[in-house]
C-alpha cells in the first residue's frame, strides 16, 4: 500500500500536461518519477515496480490507454506523461542490454519533462547510472578529464 503523501497532490493540470510547458510537472508526477528513477539507479527494480503498479492501481485517475497513445503521439501536443515513460523505463531495465537504443530513446523524448523537475543534475546522474549499469552506456567523459587526459600524453 502507498503512504498517503503521494495521493494528496492533485492531479496534473491541462497547463502542466500541455507539451513544452514552462512550469515544473505537476507534484504528484515529479515525486513518482524522482522515487521510481532513485530505485531504479540503485538496482532496486522490484520496489521500483511494486510502488508504480501500486500507484496505477490506486492514484492514477487518468486513462491508461489514452496516456499510451498520447505519449507515442508527436501532433497531439501534450507532454509525455510520466507514469508510461516510468512503465517503458522498468520495463525495458528488466530487459538485457540490447535495449540500450530504446533506452536513450525514451530518454531523449522525456529530457523536457526531465529537465524542469527540481534538481535536474540529480535526475541526469540517476539516469546516467542506468544507463551504465543495466545498459553498459558510458556518459561521454567530462572536459576536465579529457584535458588530463590530452596533458598526460605530452
Amino acid at each position: 500500500a502507498l503512504p498517503p503523501y503521494p495521493q494528496t497532490p492533485p492531479p496534473p493540470t491541462a497547463t502542466e500536461t500541455t507539451l513544452n510547458h514552462p512550469s515544473p510537472p505537476a507534484a504528484r508526477d515529479a515525486l513518482l518519477t524522482r522515487a521510481v528513477l532513485a530505485m531504479i539507479a540503485v538496482e532496486n527494480l522490484r520496489d521500483a515496480s511494486t510502488l508504480l503498479q501500486a500507484y496505477l492501481a490506486t492514484v492514477e485517475g487518468r486513462d491508461i490507454d489514452k496516456l499510451k497513445k498520447s505519449y507515442m503521439s508527436k501532433t497531439d501536443g501534450r507532454a509525455p506523461s510520466h507514469v508510461i515513460f516510468l512503465a517503458m523505463l522498468v520495463s525495458t531495465c528488466q530487459k538485457d542490454a540490447k535495449t540500450g537504443p530504446l533506452y536513450k530513446w525514451m530518454l531523449k523524448s522525456f529530457q523536457g519533462e526531465l529537465g524542469r523537475m527540481h534538481k535536474p543534475d540529480v535526475l541526469k546522474a540517476y539516469t546516467a547510472k542506468i544507463g551504465r549499469v543495466y545498459f553498459n552506456i558510458m556518459p561521454p567523459p567530462s572536459m576536465m578529464s579529457t584535458l588530463e587526459n590530452m596533458m598526460s600524453m605530452a
